[in-house]
């Protein structure tokens, strides 16, 4: 099973290097760095491949027979990494790096045998915190991705007549809106008025993307005006560094005061 492991993760990593490089066309990082996933896969094997292996070792199995075994998983992880984080212009979302460290996960998974002691460690390799299973790898495994959180508050008039306003910010709460746009918003905010009878009730859900991701968000917005969905987002407000699309709305007399009001509050986000 492991040879069978080896044998895939090589293949895995050749094929990776066939196709670097390689893009959408409208990728200013990949035009601005041709060779960054060569430069920065070789740095990353010279200088901190060396030491994380060690520590994967010593938490998988320590001994030498791992060191092959061990060392392609994580070329294998790397270089994931960097041809996500080239395709994604320099960037990359919560949900894609989930997506990479699921697929180092997997391989771990495997190669254990789902052994729970050999996983445990694995996860305390993973933190980068483990003085027993040091991981120099730690700033690709574990990332801080956002922004310091979008403000937003209501008026003391909007609060009188019921509206309430939830933040949500972690994966497991914006990953239901990925699906909307094609990208994971990194922050959205839900807006309520809970009232006496249907009639005044009301509700706003706001979607916020990093502005560099305008011109693909328009165009999936494009693309979804002219299908068939029920639901389709509008385009709310754009700034410099932020674009918001309205994703559904239930109006009430209040609507028009509360989209100025929160207009007002982020004339510069």
């Amino acid at each position: 099973m492991k040879r069978f492991v080896l044998a895939f993760l090589i293949l895995h990593l050749s094929l990776s290097v066939a196709r670097a490089e390689q893009g959408d066309s409208d990728n200013n990082f990949r035009k601005n760095n041709p060779d960054y996933r060569t430069r920065a896969g070789t740095f990353y094997e010279k200088e901190y491949l060396p030491g994380a292996v060690k520590g994967l070792m010593a938490a998988l199995a320590p001994n030498e027979a791992a060191k092959q075994q061990v060392t392609a998983l994580l070329k294998q992880f790397i270089y994931e990494f960097l041809d996500q984080y080239i395709k994604d212009g320099g960037e990359m979302t919560r949900r894609e790096h989930a997506g990479v460290l699921a697929n180092l996960d997997e391989s771990v998974l495997e190669y254990t045998g789902g052994s729970k002691v050999a996983l445990k460690n694995y996860e305390a390799w993973k933190t980068g915190s483990s003085k027993e299973f040091p991981n120099p790898l730690s700033f690709l495994t574990v990332i801080t991705f956002q922004s310091p959180p979008v403000e937003l508050s209501l008026s003391p008039e909007l609060e009188k007549r019921g509206w309430r306003v939830t933040s949500l910010e972690s994966l497991s709460e914006t990953i239901q809106y990925a699906d909307t746009l094609g990208v994971e918003p990194y922050q959205v905010f839900v807006l309520e008025r809970a009232a006496d009878g249907a009639r005044n009730r009301g509700s706003v859900t706001l979607l916020i993307y990093r502005s560099k991701d305008s011109s693909r968000l328009l165009s999936a917005l494009d693309a979804r005006k002219s299908g068939e969905m029920k639901t389709v987002p509008q385009l709310f407000w754009r700034t410099r560094k932020h674009v918001v699309f309205l994703l559904q709305e239930k109006p009430t007399e209040d609507s028009g005061n509360l989209k100025d009001w929160i207009k007002r509050q982020w004339i510069d986000i």
